[in-house]
């Protein structure tokens, strides 16, 4: 009985093995597009701030001097 449960656990393990390997691979790859993203919206912010603050100032000087 405890060879046969043995080899019916190596065996799911040996199925199981890829699999999970490739769901570790894709949390891996979802994970790195995650952390993009993120650094993306930084960047974006960042771009905002510094070409729209300017703008903005610049318009309430306008509006200031007229």
């Amino acid at each position: 009985m405890l060879p046969l449960l043995l080899t019916s656990v190596l065996h799911l393990h040996l199925l199981l093995g890829p699999l999970l390997l490739q769901l570790l691979r894709l949390l891996q790859i979802v994970w790195l597009l995650l952390l993009l993203l993120l650094l993306l919206l930084l960047l974006l912010r960042l771009l905002l701030v510094v070409l729209v603050l300017p703008l903005l100032l610049l318009l309430l000087l306008l509006l200031l001097l007229l």
